[in-house]
């Protein structure tokens, strides 16, 4: 946690510095011992505040594809 809170000194970040932190320590926990960092994604979205970030179990995309005549 003390690491992560190091790491997470951007001005951007500062005042929820606590709560990105723990988020970071928990997505990485949630990885199981294995060592691919690319298993953890983020996404971002336009809008709203850094307060509303949260870290998501697991998420499906529901997609359709358009087919033209």
């Amino acid at each position: 946690m003390n690491i992560a809170m190091t790491t997470l000194s951007s001005k951007l970040v500062h005042q929820e510095k606590e709560k990105f932190s723990r988020m970071a320590v928990d997505a990485v926990l949630r990885l199981k011992g294995q060592d691919n960092l690319d298993y953890i994604q983020i996404i971002k979205k336009l809008g709203g505040s850094i307060k509303d970030s949260f870290l998501c179990e697991g998420l499906i995309l529901e997609k359709s594809i358009a087919i033209s005549s």
